[in-house]
């Protein structure tokens, strides 16, 4: 079986011991069955990592003891940023799910012209723990020695702004493009953009065009947002990253 990775976003220190949160401890000891003396991996979720065991079980937690600290390297030589237009329930949650996966470093969600999807603060901050639940989920199951960063949602105006000033490529999907992956030059810093279910204006692929973007097409056939994103990284991946 599997040695179970935990994420728990704490200094890790050889020889301590500590008690794990609850509701990772739910899912070790009534889902995975685990007891005492099973091995553990502990994420600080930045690049350290331990080897650790189960000191105590019960209903009412976990304890566990860092034996060692190692490193190593899983993650991809790419430096994505996904700005993902907002879709809605499972939409979302399967988009940032599997880009995790394929070994996105950074997500914002962004707001764009056709999202049929309004969220009060307080939704839109139960969203984000729900979201932030999601990617570290994935994080741990897909052996990521770093855990991806969740941005604050931007409008599309917000994001072409605060690119300004960076050094990436940006990509945009665009259905009517003519340029494809591979007929870029290769780079590490990537900045990609999904637009949301009914996809992105006229207006929208012209200001992302003038901020920078290049709009690129994947094939003949239009993608669902859940879909496109996760195309694009698995061929990114296989093109210049580590797939």
């Amino acid at each position: 079986m599997r040695i179970p990775r935990i994420l728990i976003r704490e200094q890790l220190i050889e020889g301590t011991s500590l008690e794990l949160p609850k509701s990772m401890a739910v899912y070790l000891v009534q889902v995975l069955r685990l007891g005492e003396d099973a091995p553990l991996v502990l994420m600080d979720g930045v690049y350290q990592l331990a080897r650790a065991r189960i000191l105590t079980a019960n209903k009412r937690g976990v304890t566990v003891v860092i034996d060692e600290l190692f490193t190593e390297t899983r993650e991809s030589s790419l430096q994505i940023t996904l700005w993902q237009c907002l879709s809605k329930g499972e939409r979302m949650d399967y988009t940032l799910q599997k880009a995790i996966e394929l070994g996105v470093t950074h997500i914002v969600p962004v707001m764009s012209e056709r999202v049929n999807l309004r969220l009060d603060d307080e939704r839109l901050a139960k969203r984000y723990d729900h979201w932030q639940g999601v990617m570290d989920s994935a994080a741990m199951q897909s052996c990521r020695t770093q855990a991806p960063k969740l941005g604050t949602m931007l409008t599309l105006t917000q994001v072409c702004e605060q690119l300004a000033k960076q050094d990436s490529l940006r990509l945009v999907l665009d259905p009517k493009a003519t340029a494809t992956c591979q007929t870029l030059i290769p780079q590490t810093h990537i900045d990609l953009l999904i637009g949301c279910e009914g996809g992105l204006t006229e207006r929208e692929l012209a200001q992302l065009k003038q901020a920078g973007f290049i709009g690129v097409r994947l094939g003949p056939r239009v993608l669902r947002t859940e879909t496109a994103g996760l195309a694009i990284l698995s061929l990114l991946q296989g093109l210049w990253g580590d797939m």
